[in-house]
């Protein structure tokens, strides 16, 4: 009798272990394995967010940097379009003096300011002059920011992917005498140092 009931209770506790806790087993494993998709999934949601906030604060301050940049391209062509004698040379047409005129002045802008593309051209929008590549001219400019300064009749900015490759912020002015329109400035400045800071 004694180990009938020792049986008894063994099969007792074989039911109780397959009845019970095998469940029981399965539902905290099951609760586990929800608990962990739920904070991985949190994770990733947190992570998302926080790369997207990221994203927009580089192209904020990417953008802030390029206003900038284009505002001191800008004050630079502004004092270049009310030096006379570029005034008097655009009207001319005059390759040879306008080179004069600004080949040290292009040296200094190119050490001081980064310029990398100086251009003189005509209300046709011929290139009259590439300071930085003197014998290239008599093509049409048919960029965007030169386009846009055209037709909007004042100062433009933008950048603008060039033939190699490379990545150059771009602003174009209008030079006016007597109210005639004589020509666009152009300066230029390649972008790496602002896309890797």
């Amino acid at each position: 009798q004694g180990a009938c009931l020792a049986d008894r209770a063994m099969n007792l506790d074989n039911s109780f272990k397959r009845s019970i806790l095998i469940p029981l087993g399965g539902v905290l494993a099951l609760l586990l394995l929800l608990a962990v998709y739920a904070v991985d999934r949190m994770n990733r949601l947190h992570v998302a967010e926080e790369m997207q906030h990221i994203q927009r604060t580089a192209e904020t301050l990417f953008g802030k940097k390029l206003e900038s940049e284009a505002a001191s391209l800008g004050a630079l062509l502004e004092a270049l379009a009310r030096d006379p004698r570029l005034i008097d040379g655009l009207r001319r047409r005059d390759r040879a003096a306008l080179l004069r005129d600004t080949a040290d002045l292009y040296g200094r802008l190119r050490e001081g300011h980064g310029i990398t593309h100086f251009y003189f051209t005509g209300p046709d929008r011929v290139n009259l002059l590439r300071v930085h590549d003197p014998e290239r001219h008599g093509d049409v400019i048919d960029r965007v920011t030169t386009r846009q300064a055209e037709r909007d009749g004042r100062e433009a900015w933008g950048i603008e992917l060039g033939p190699l490759g490379l990545f150059t912020l771009r602003v174009v002015r209008p030079v006016y005498a007597q109210g005639q329109l004589l020509g666009y400035l152009e300066l230029g400045e390649e972008i790496g140092h602002v896309i890797r800071a």
